[in-house]
Order: structure tokens, then C-alpha cells, then sequence
């Protein structure tokens, strides 16, 4: 088996790495564009595939319209969140997947078969680089609902174990079942805003989502020169874009790099 991100074309074998990839199993389920050649992945990019594959990322899917506000309210407190809240503006109560190389993917409302109201951007973020931020962590969807009072953030060390305990129950309970799992759950108030340099794009199923990455990197374009003027200098200088692609018999989902934005401001 000839996994995707393993290919490491070059210029001139480029039309083999295709017909390669046009021969995968109907196991492995891709969508998108073709395989992108290893030696044009930056480092940045590798450095985040290669946390998927350990770790794990945190992966939150994002309706267009609404997108820019994942990068509001990063540092409120939870007094202040919750006066957000009743306000009817975003809190900065985030709820993530842990996605990682060993685990089916399955993020909210993403994905092909996706055909109503579906979403084709997410935001990664790296757990480690969150902050202390952290609210909860469940092993599935929690459907939490709103912040509560007196919550209690965790802070990122002790994060860094429950993240870790989290990604070895859902590994077991992945080698038990043939499909993806439930949703799980981790909960931030915010996030340092080093710990999102990366999108993902997925095209979903419905008629109003763009079926490749030339169509849709306008969008994603605005959303990153938007997070730019509401971080300022605390902005990443660059956001790399990954889609994904599921192996279904492996059990495994891998991230394929497909650009790095700069914003333009």
C-alpha cells in the first residue's frame, strides 16, 4: 500500500505519483487535489504532520460566516466570558476533536458525505501551545452548552497529561471499532494565538462548498488576513492548510499539506 503522504515526487515524476495514487484502494477515501511532493512541504507544515502523527492536534470545524470569531476573545476570563455570553457575543468557549494519524477522522460536519449544512474549514491548533486555557476534556461529545460559573481553568501542564491519558483511551476504543468514533470532546476558553498557525479544507458534499482548493483559497485568504488585523503583532506570520484523507482499513487519517497562506495587510 502506497500511503499518500508518503510519496516524495519530483518534477519529472510527478505524472507517476498520480497514477499512483489513482490505483489506492477504494478503502482510502480521498478528495481534493492531487498528492502534494514531499520536498515542497515547509518545514512549519512537516513539523504539524509529524504532531498529528504523535500527539495530535486539536481540529475545531468553523461555518464560513462565523469564522473570524475563533479569533476573538482569546484571553477573557471566565467572568468575562460570561458576560460575553449574555450578551449574545462569542465567550471564547471553544469545543475541539483530538485528531491524530491513528484514529478515523470524524470532525463536525466536514467531510464528502456531508450535505447539510455542512463545513469545509476548520482550525488546528497545537495542544501544547495552547496556554493555560483549558476547560474540559471528554472522550465524547459532551453537548456541554454554554460556560458555567465558576469554572476552573486548567492549566497547561496538567493539560498536557489529561491530552495525553484522552488520546490512549481513544486509541483502544478505536482498535475495537471498524468506523470512526464519537466525537470527542476538549473545551478551551481561548487559546495563545501560537497555537493556530494551521487550516484544514475538506470539501463537504452540499452544492454551495468548493470542490477544490483553487476555488476555495480566496475564502480562507480573507479569514486569514482578517485573524491578522484582530491579533496584530501576535499574529503567526504565515497559516499553513492541510486537507485530509481517511484509510478506512488501516483505520488511520493522514494530513496532506496543500499551501501556506501569508496574510495581506
Amino acid at each position: 500500500l502506497h500511503r499518500v503522504q508518503t510519496l516524495q515526487a519530483t518534477a519529472g515524476n510527478r505524472a507517476v505519483a498520480r497514477a499512483v495514487a489513482a490505483a489506492e484502494p477504494i478503502g482510502i477515501q480521498r478528495n481534493g487535489p492531487e498528492p502534494t511532493d514531499d520536498e515542497a512541504v515547509p518545514a512549519g507544515a512537516r513539523a504539524l504532520i509529524d504532531e498529528f502523527g504523535a500527539g495530535g492536534l486539536l481540529v475545531r470545524s468553523v461555518q464560513i460566516k462565523h469564522a473570524v470569531k475563533e479569533f476573538q476573545n482569546l484571553t477573557a476570563t471566565v467572568e468575562e466570558a460570561l458576560a460575553l455570553a449574555a450578551d449574545g457575543n462569542h465567550s471564547g468557549l471553544r469545543k475541539w476533536t483530538l485528531a491524530n494519524q491513528a484514529l478515523i477522522a470524524n470532525f463536525y460536519k466536514m467531510g464528502p458525505e456531508v450535505k447539510a449544512m455542512a463545513r469545509y474549514m476548520a482550525v488546528l491548533a497545537q495542544p501544547s501551545r495552547v496556554g493555560d486555557r483549558f476547560v474540559a476534556f471528554h472522550e465524547k461529545d459532551a453537548s456541554s452548552g454554554n460556560l458555567q460559573p465558576g469554572t476552573q481553568l486548567v492549566h497547561q501542564e496538567a493539560a498536557s497529561d489529561r491530552i495525553s491519558e484522552l488520546m490512549t483511551t481513544l486509541k483502544a476504543a478505536q482498535a475495537e471499532v471498524a468506523g470512526a468514533l464519537e466525537n470527542n470532546e476538549v473545551q478551551t476558553l481561548g487559546f495563545e494565538p501560537a497555537a493556530v498557525s494551521a487550516l484544514l479544507y475538506k470539501p463537504a458534499g452540499d452544492i454551495a462548498s468548493p470542490k477544490d482548493w483553487g476555488a476555495a483559497k480566496p475564502t480562507f485568504q480573507k479569514v486569514v488576513n482578517a485573524a491578522a488585523q484582530i491579533l496584530a503583532a501576535g499574529a503567526p506570520g504565515e497559516y499553513h492548510v492541510f486537507t485530509y484523507d481517511i484509510d478506512v482499513g488501516a483505520k488511520t487519517t493522514s494530513l496532506r499539506y496543500l499551501d501556506t497562506l501569508v496574510p495581506e495587510n
